[in-house]
Order: C-alpha cells, then sequence, then structure tokens
C-alpha cells in the first residue's frame, strides 16, 4: 500500500507487430518488392546492431527536440514471414518516466533502412512486465 504507483514498476513492454507494404504515396510511387525472409532477419540485426536510434519529434510546447532511442530496444526478432507481410517482436525498456519505444518508430527505422515505404498492420502489446522484486 506505501509502496511506488503500479506505473512506477513497469519494466519492460512486449508488443506484437505486422509490418506490410505502404500504399502509393503521393507521389504515385509503386511499394518496392518484398523482401525475403533472410533480407528482414538482416534487417533486424543491423537495427540490433545499431549505435543509436534517433528520433526527432516537438515536445507539449512545439519546440523541436531530438533523443537516442537505442537504449530502449531490448530485443527485435522476426516471428514470421510471408509474402507482404512480417511480424515482429519486439522487447522494449520503459524508463522511469514511463517512456518505451513505439511501433511506429520501430516502423520508421526498418522503412528507412529498407528503402521502402511499410505501414502497420496488426498490433498486440502481449505484456507489460514489472521490475523484479
Amino acid at each position: 500500500v506505501a509502496g511506488p504507483s503500479l506505473a512506477m514498476e513497469l519494466e519492460t513492454a512486449l508488443w506484437r507487430i505486422d509490418l506490410e507494404p505502404a500504399a502509393a504515396g503521393a507521389d504515385g510511387e509503386a511499394p518496392g518488392a518484398w523482401p525475403d525472409r533472410a533480407a528482414w532477419e538482416a534487417l533486424v540485426a543491423s537495427l540490433l546492431a545499431a549505435e543509436s536510434l534517433e528520433w526527432s519529434d516537438t515536445d507539449k510546447k512545439g519546440r523541436p527536440r531530438q533523443r537516442d532511442c537505442r537504449p530502449a530496444l531490448a530485443n527485435l526478432r522476426l516471428q514470421g514471414w510471408q509474402a507482404g507481410r512480417v511480424t515482429l517482436q519486439l522487447e522494449a525498456t520503459i524508463d522511469p518516466a514511463g517512456r518505451s519505444l513505439r511501433p511506429e518508430q520501430l516502423r520508421h527505422w526498418l522503412s528507412e533502412r529498407l528503402g521502402q515505404r511499410l505501414a502497420l498492420g496488426a498490433l498486440c502489446r502481449e505484456a507489460l512486465l514489472l521490475q523484479p522484486c
């Protein structure tokens, strides 16, 4: 009863994320060929090996900010592959302020590395893990 709130005890979020090719953009560019399983495994490995994962956005007052989200990427693995869809399992740490990686950020970095626009498909937060006692 006298301990910290449950939100303060969160340590890790586990996500299952489906990614698909994005529809043609405003520029009319059609999606490229869907990478094979080996290419996706190499892509996941490159993200895990990255020294930093920069994210640029704005704070609540509209000021630009940049931060390195790499420390929050605990693990990423290819869970399933088929032509036109890939399923990933993301393990992301949660800092004391409650910040963690979002699936949209992961989609962005993978899209950049792949050189192809990706869209989020089904999302499922499978678990929130608490700090050990």
